[in-house]
């Protein structure tokens, strides 16, 4: 099987790019990505600027496999010698919990998982964890102005599950 990446958007499908990062580390809520394509026959950059848009909804993935989901931070055109190329560089969908608060949300006699899965659950991102045993709290407090993803990592620290 060959090595194809496919990014999907809600209504086109986009493949041959030239450069392709994907970032994703565990210190890190959120992974990114950034897709180049140069001007050539396989890739027509008007097609490509006009499929894409900051904002949009994307997936990534690589021979069928789903790899990223996320969203288009921005769509650059650039210049390199003679070539002319398009950039799309985004991020993952949990950047979400990065920038959104969640505006003093007190959790009373719950878990860390239970606390997590509720956190991100307006966000349609699910909570997948192979650890066990923990204990219910008395009392966990997002507080005001804090980020989601700065609570989930204040949480995973008194959890001991970072």
């Amino acid at each position: 099987m060959s090595d194809r990446l496919v990014l999907q958007t809600r209504s086109n499908e986009l493949s041959g790019f030239d450069f392709i990062k994907i970032k994703n580390r565990i210190d890190w809520l959120s992974g990114c990505f950034e897709l180049t394509a140069f001007n050539r026959l396989s890739v027509d950059l008007t097609r490509v600027k006009s499929a894409v848009k900051q904002g949009d909804f994307i997936r990534i993935l690589r021979d069928g496999e789903l790899r990223l989901t996320g969203y288009i931070d921005r769509v650059e055109t650039f210049y390199a010698g003679q070539k002319k190329g398009i950039k799309i560089i985004g991020r993952s969908k949990a950047a979400d919990l990065t920038d959104c608060s969640a505006f003093g949300l007190v959790y009373r006699n719950r878990t860390a998982p239970e606390i997590i899965a509720d956190l991100c659950q307006p966000f349609n991102i699910a909570l997948k964890t192979d650890l066990k045993g923990f204990a219910r709290w008395d009392n966990f407090t997002v507080n005001p102005s804090e980020t989601i993803g700065n609570a989930l990592a204040r949480l995973a620290r008194r959890a001991n599950a970072l």
